[in-house]
């Protein structure tokens, strides 16, 4: 297509065109505007996976808590309900053991203080049990802060290999345009080159 140019061009005595808007891009330049907004999207992407991992994150810290909540109240149903029952044993025992109300007395206390021990290993156990799960939050806490980095430096990455495909475009277009340049050059060498043979001659 050059060549067939330069020869009409020979012939016909024009020039070759000197606008930017007017010189033809080439395939080249088309893919590397393609890769650059593709680059683009996958960096935009990228970072929309990342504040939408952070949300999510804080939507499981809330429904943690709403389960660690229904999980104290449950505790605290089937404590009263079995509380009800040893109070229903005990009536009983009343009711057919008049005569042993000290000794029934005697072992309610015992019971009493029993009760008392047991509940404290239940406190023990239940603060163990939270600080075990606070641990594990704050692990989960943490790999979702890391998995976010990585989703952003990997937008970064895209960001620089969309200004590295950009860079690209801009040198293909500019030596197509030198291209131009210097085939003006070397047709004006060349008609130098025709006069000054046809002054000697």
């Amino acid at each position: 297509m050059l060549c067939y140019w330069l020869m009409t061009d020979a012939k016909k005595n024009t020039h070759p065109p000197k606008k930017s808007d007017d010189i033809p891009a080439t395939k080249r330049m088309l893919d590397e505007y393609r890769q650059e907004l593709k680059a683009d999207l996958t960096s935009l992407r990228l970072e929309m996976r990342s504040g939408f991992k952070s949300i999510d994150s804080r939507f499981k810290s809330i429904d943690s808590r709403f389960k660690s909540m229904d999980s104290k109240f449950e505790s605290i149903d089937s404590r009263f309900k079995s509380m009800d029952s040893k109070f229903e044993s005990i009536d009983s025992r009343f009711k057919s053991m008049d005569s042993k109300f000290k000794s029934i007395d005697s072992r309610l206390k015992s019971m009493d203080s029993k009760f008392k021990s047991i509940d404290s290993r239940f406190k023990e156990v239940e603060v163990q049990f939270r600080s075990v799960d606070a641990r594990f939050k704050e692990v989960d806490a943490r790999f979702d802060k890391v998995d976010a980095r990585f989703d952003k430096v990997d937008a970064g990455i895209m960001q620089i290999l969309s200004t590295v495909h950009r860079m690209k475009a801009l040198i293909e277009e500019q030596n197509s345009r030198n291209k131009y340049v210097l085939d003006g050059y070397e047709q004006i060498y060349r008609r130098m080159d025709r006069l000054e043979k046809a002054q000697r001659g």
